[in-house]
Order: structure tokens, then C-alpha cells, then sequence
């Protein structure tokens, strides 16, 4: 699939557990690691009251520590000479000692971080959690709110909000409680709406929303695409025989048709609405694709493009995007901006997919540098796994309303522009002469809503560069 001169085809976190182990904390470092070595206590209970003693051989540890000091201390064996035991004994208590302090004083330090890690856990750990994936409607929307029970002990407010997902304005917002909670009794509006539009509920604790959202997606009756514009502009240049004209509206990405308009038409719905059947609820996610140039994570747009978001996360989860080829990297367009890099089929010749195909969505989300879009052939429903990304909105201005756009790039800068610079060759010169590697694609729980990075921007070019 191609975007440009090619007539073939077109291009175009479950909540996030925290690892101790994984934290960049050095607290939590050392909490996830094994306890500071001590020699094991011997208690002698000869009187009446206990005492406690450190032997030189009273642990594995100590046996360590003692061989290891009689190399390096006086009162040890040297030359094969034996010296006074007292020395060795009085070295070996020393070396205890001392390690036994600095055992304390890291113990206390992470004991310390500790607790400050784990108060601020109690809070990330909470989530919603949709029990069904589609709920249809006029029925239930059954979810859990899984609190952490420290929360539920000191009595903190627990709510849930609607949001809008662009600007996060919201809808409506009630309180909960922790266990199995229905969103339709919570928010009657999700099934009154004369509009029904994409929503996220947003779990909020003592005025702090946490953990990611719920996508409430409207099953609505899909638009069917039209090409009646384009139909009429092939007619007008037949009948004018413009063979020139002609060959141009009939490549599927050629600026001659894109002004035609008419590749991406949508019908209007049926008596001016379309059937609202209920509602798919899913965690919000990122998308994090590894490549041999590094990672870099897309924030989803279902608000855009639903069907396809999803359709998304189906191919990431289930292990599609491995060892996959960046099979294109066109780092100019015909205007001299930055255009597009494409991957996604698993034969690396941009005519591979999953073995099916989804339908074209009427995305409103432009085209800009880091906006990633379905790739697809002659036939707009003709799209699958195939996605470009955009290099730039000079370059891209024009696939708008044309291409279904479904995601931004919100980390990874760097490898965007590294994956853009791989040499290129071949017919279309797009070919790259070694092709970057997808090696995996994760999917990860989304930020709360609203608290999630921007877009990345494509740096500004020095004077230099100009």
C-alpha cells in the first residue's frame, strides 16, 4: 500500500502495577532487593535475662566475613603463620559491627521511602474495571471500582465523572463506592442522549482523578461511503477527453483527485439519525511500538475514528506488529516537505494485512506530525493493519478527510525522526535500503484523563537548516 504514484495500492495497562523493582525510586530499589546481610543472632539464656551475641562463627555471613579478614587484617594467618586468635576475633567483630550499622541505617532510610511509596500507591491503585465489553442498551453497564483498602478505612470520597474527551469538560460526576457499581444507573443521560457521542468515566479519589479512564463508545450504525463527486468529475472528463484528466482521477492519491473530493464521501444517516444500540466500554490505552530506532507510544483518538481505535488495540494485544518492516519512508512529498513512513505488513511489501479488512470512519482529526493514520487500497474500506505516520503538516496537509486518521504520538520524538533519516531507493525512492524493525507492539493504561502528554512537535529548523 502506497500513498503517493502507485495505482496498485495506497498507503497510505489491566491497571498499571508498580514494580518495587522496576521503580526509579532508590528506596523502592532497595525495598525490591534482598534484606541488608546480618550475622545470624546467637541468644544465650544462661541468666535471667537474655543476652544477645554476634560470634565470629555464628552465621554463614560470619564464616565469610572471617575468611575474608584474616587476608587483609592484623591478627591473621599469614605466610602460613597462625597469629593470636584475640586479633582475629576483635577484626571480625569490627567488620560486623560496622556493616551492621550501615544494615541499620539503610533499613531506616527505606523503611522511610517506603512508606511514602506506598501511601502514594494506595491512591494509584485504584481503577475502574468494565465487566463486559459491550453493553447493549437500555440495560446495565456493570463496572467494578477497585479501591485499595486504606482508602475504604479512612473513609476518603470516592466518585466517577463523565468527560468529553477532548477538552475533559464534564458531563456529569457521582459518588461510588468500592465493588461492582452500575454506570447506567450512576448516568441515565448515557442512554437518553438524541446525540450519543463518545464519553470517558473517570474514577476520581479525594478530588484526584486516578487510573485510566473507561472509553463508553456509542455501537452506531456506520456510514456508508459515497463517491458520487468523484463519479461526476470522471463523467466531465470523458466527455471533454482528457485522457490526462482521466488517468489522474482514477490514481487514488494523486492532488488531481484529492481536489475532486469524493474519495472519503460519507452518506448521510437514514432520516437524519443513526440506530444507537448501546454502548463497547474498554480501558483507555496507549500503544507502545518497540522498533530497532527506538520506541514510541500513540495516544488513541476513538472520539475519531472508534472501529478502528479498537481495532487497534486488537492487533497490538494479540501480537500482530512483530518483527515487522518499516516497508516505506517517503521523507519528502512532491511539495519537498516531509511526508509519511508506513509498516504493518507482516510480508514487508505494503500489500500484506490481518486477512480481513475494516471500514473507512469520516476521522476530523488533521494530519500533522506524529498523527497516525489507516493505510488501504483503491477501495476506501480496504484498510486492516497497515498505518502511516505523518512527518509533517506541510507534507500531509492534504490526506485530510481522506485517510482514516486515529491516533497521536505522545513519546518517542527521536525515533520518529530516526526512522525518517533511514536512506532510501527503489522505484519510488521510498524503499528504505535497510528496513527499521517494529519488533513488538504493547498496549499500556492510558494517564487519567487529561493529565496524559501532549502531542510531540516536529522541532523548528535553525537558520542553518533553512
Amino acid at each position: 500500500m502506497r500513498i503517493l504514484k502507485d495505482t496498485s495500492a495506497t498507503c497510505c495497562r489491566a491497571p498499571i502495577r508498580i514494580s518495587m523493582a522496576a521503580s526509579a525510586s532508590p528506596g523502592a530499589q532497595w525495598i525490591s532487593a534482598s534484606p541488608p546481610l546480618r550475622p545470624q543472632r546467637r541468644v544465650s539464656t544462661a541468666s535471667s535475662m537474655t543476652r544477645v551475641n554476634a560470634g565470629p562463627r555464628s552465621s554463614s555471613l560470619d564464616r565469610i566475613i572471617y575468611t575474608r579478614s584474616r587476608k587483609i587484617l592484623p591478627g591473621t594467618r599469614s605466610r602460613g603463620k597462625s597469629v593470636g586468635t584475640s586479633g582475629r576475633r576483635c577484626a571480625h567483630r569490627s567488620i560486623v559491627k560496622s556493616m551492621m550499622q550501615r544494615g541499620r541505617s539503610r533499613i531506616l532510610h527505606a523503611a522511610a521511602l517506603g512508606t511514602v511509596w506506598a501511601a502514594c500507591q494506595n491512591v494509584a491503585l485504584a481503577q475502574l474495571a468494565p465487566e463486559r465489553l459491550y453493553n447493549g442498551v437500555n440495560r446495565s453497564i456493570p463496572v467494578r471500582v477497585d479501591l485499595p483498602e486504606t482508602i475504604g478505612e479512612e473513609g476518603g470520597t470516592v466518585e466517577i465523572a463523565l468527560l468529553t474527551p477532548v477538552d475533559h469538560a464534564e458531563v456529569a460526576r457521582a459518588h461510588a463506592a468500592a465493588g461492582r457499581v452500575d454506570l447506567a444507573s450512576l448516568f441515565p443521560v448515557l442512554w437518553t442522549r438524541t446525540e450519543p457521542t463518545l464519553l470517558y468515566a473517570q474514577l476520581i479519589v479525594d478530588g484526584v482523578k486516578v487510573g485510566p479512564g473507561l472509553a463508553l463508545q456509542p455501537m452506531l450504525t456506520p456510514r456508508q461511503v459515497v463517491d458520487e463527486t468523484l463519479r461526476s468529475e470522471i463523467i466531465k472528463a470523458y466527455d471533454a477527453r482528457d485522457r490526462a484528466r482521466i488517468l489522474a482521477m482514477l490514481d487514488p492519491l494523486s492532488r488531481e483527485r484529492m481536489r475532486a473530493g469524493g474519495l472519503l464521501s460519507f452518506a448521510p444517516y437514514q432520516r437524519g439519525e443513526p440506530v444507537y444500540s448501546g454502548l463497547r466500554v474498554y480501558t483507555d490505552r496507549h500503544i507502545v511500538f518497540e522498533t530497532s530506532h527506538g520506541e514510541f507510544e500513540i495516544a488513541l483518538r476513538p472520539d475519531h475514528a472508534p472501529n478502528t481505535c479498537f481495532n487497534m488495540i486488537h492487533l497490538a494485544e494479540g501480537g500482530f506488529f512483530t518483527d515487522i518492516a518499516v516497508h516505506r519512508i517517503v521523507p519528502a512529498s512532491e511539495s519537498g516537505h516531509p511526508f509519511v513512513f508506513q509498516f504493518g505488513d507482516p510480508a514487508g511489501r505494503g500489500v500484506g494485512g490481518p486477512g480481513y479488512s475494516i471500514a473507512a470512519e469520516p476521522s476530523r482529526l488533521a494530519h500533522d506530525f506524529g498523527v497516525v493514520s489507516m493505510a488501504r487500497g483503491r477501495e476506501p474500506d480496504s484498510g486492516g493493519s497497515q498505518v502511516f505516520v505523518c512527518l509533517s503538516r506541510d507534507g500531509t496537509s492534504f490526506l485530510d478527510g481522506q485517510y482514516t486518521s486515529f491516533a497521536q504520538t505522545v513519546r518517542g520524538l527521536e525515533t520518529l525522526l530516526a526512522i525518517e533519516a533511514e536512506p532510501v531507493t527503489g522505484a519510488h525512492v521510498d524503499s528504505p535500503i535497510e528496513a527499521p524493525i517494529v519488533r513488538r507492539a504493547r498496549t499500556i493504561p492510558a494517564p487519567p484523563r487529561g493529565d496524559g502528554p501532549d502531542p510531540v512537535r516536529r522541532p523548528q529548523p535553525t537558520s542553518d537548516e533553512r
